[in-house]
């Protein structure tokens, strides 16, 4: 019998999760509004950079988190959902992870048609919560992003128009 790979009986019943990666209900309004491409941060668990887990392009958690959420909004997003990544996709994380830089904003709004930042600010690393904390209480015009909402430990920033 090629092919036959012997199991036992199903078992009667299946450990069920609540998918996480939902954006709160107070940013959904926003992130629904018609737009360009958004892009969720982080895109790596730093606790698995250097293991197999991480992929180059970020870690797949994180990235899948994204793609769920994005149902519920239907917006572009830079963190996946073609199916497979695409060749530039690393790149593309590696430039991500430079956020919110000017040149990296300004690189992924230029290629990638970037307009929304949502950003989980309780899992990036320490270095990064600072500088996106920084902008989410000040409101200098010359930086690249401006928060726009915030629902707890998420904030939603917009890129702002290059001058």
């Amino acid at each position: 019998m090629g092919g036959f790979i012997p199991t036992g009986p199903l078992p009667s019943s299946y450990p069920v999760s609540e998918p996480s990666g939902k954006p709160p209900e107070e940013l959904l309004t926003v992130l629904r509004d018609s737009g360009g491409a958004l892009l969720e941060l982080p895109i790596r668990d730093p606790s698995a950079v250097g293991r197999m887990m991480d992929s180059g392009g970020g870690s797949p958690r994180f990235q899948v988190e994204a793609m769920y959420g994005s149902i519920f909004h239907w917006r572009s997003l830079l963190n996946g959902y073609q199916g497979y990544w695409p060749a530039d996709f690393p790149d593309r994380m590696g430039i991500a992870e430079q956020m919110p830089s000017h040149e990296a904003v300004a690189l992924l709004r230029k290629e990638a048609g970037l307009e929304l930042v949502l950003v989980h600010i309780d899992r990036v690393p320490p270095e990064q919560r600072a500088q996106w904390l920084r902008l989410a209480n000040g409101d200098r015009r010359d930086e690249p992003v401006r928060l726009i909402a915030r629902e707890g430990s998420t904030l939603l920033f917009r890129i702002q128009e290059a001058s």
